[in-house]
């Protein structure tokens, strides 16, 4: 089982198998539920490694007749796993733990690592949910170009845990979720790449991209010592009156609760012990 095969049995946080960990998401218009399944399937002496994303009919568990299909991703960096300009998805390195998420038509699927085992990323990839194709820019890499010699042997990292918790998403299918530890290196939008322990919001219009991030003042104390931001999950507060209507709350293992405002993440932040 892969639980004791991998890693050379060092990983021991989910026994004796991997197979689903991330809780899957029902389409209750069309009676589908969403999972990912992870296997370890050998050929000779060797074992693969594969992500695969299923659609299942919910009232007899059947395969949907474009299901299922293999998870692969790719994007632009120099960072850990790269080749030629590119890091591709490693699905031996990922594991996908937070629950799936459907917006606006589109299942979204986030990836972490074991047991921090080096090298990996955090992604969120989004497939069409009416046939599970892969949508063209709807991938992103939360640390595409950290590099063992800038930053070391923990470099890139960055997984999307959230303790099992899913996306978040708001009236504008924009996308909400935290990031454990890893590599951070933006300042003020300044163009970098590298968002870990993060609070982080994708737009989702016409692909993914960071519409805004915020980021704790001793995230590098965070990084080393591996009381990432990202374990917790968040919590979307309902909208309410006053002069920040639309708030997040979100924590991880330093034990701080992150207030949040949604629509300008840089400004009216607080934090709670």
């Amino acid at each position: 089982d892969f639980g004791t095969r991998y890693n050379g049995g060092k990983y021991t946080d989910i026994v004796p198998e991997v197979g689903i960990t991330g809780t899957p998401v029902i389409d209750t218009n069309s009676g589908t539920l969403y999972v990912n399944v992870f296997t370890g399937e050998r050929s000779g002496n060797a074992t693969n490694y594969f992500h695969r994303l299923h659609a299942l009919n919910i009232a007899d568990g059947t395969e949907r007749s474009f299901s299922p299909v293999l998870v692969t991703a790719s994007v632009p960096g120099n960072g850990r796993d790269s080749v030629g300009g590119k890091v591709t998805f490693n699905p031996k390195q990922e594991n996908q733990r937070s629950a799936l998420t459907l917006a606006g038509g589109i299942v979204y699927v986030a990836y972490a690592g074991y047991a921090d085992t080096d090298p990996y990323h955090g992604w969120v990839i989004g497939f069409n949910a009416t046939n599970l194709v892969q949508l063209t820019n709807y991938t992103f890499n939360t640390t595409p170009n950290s590099t063992t010699a800038a930053y070391g042997a923990n470099a890139a990292e960055a997984g999307i845990w959230m303790a099992g918790g899913g996306l978040s998403v708001d009236d504008n299918t924009n996308l909400f979720f935290e990031v454990g530890n890893g590599t951070f290196n933006v300042t003020n939008n300044s163009g970098l790449t590298e968002y870990g322990d993060s609070f982080i919001k994708l737009s989702t219009t016409n692909g993914l991209a960071v519409a805004d991030y915020f980021t704790p003042w001793n995230q590098f104390t965070l990084q080393q010592n591996d009381t990432d931001l990202g374990s917790g999950g968040l919590l979307m507060i309902p909208d309410q009156a006053g002069p920040n209507p639309h708030l997040l709350l979100g924590a991880g293992k330093e034990g701080k609760i992150y207030v949040i405002n949604r629509d300008q993440f840089t400004t009216g932040n607080n934090h709670f012990n």
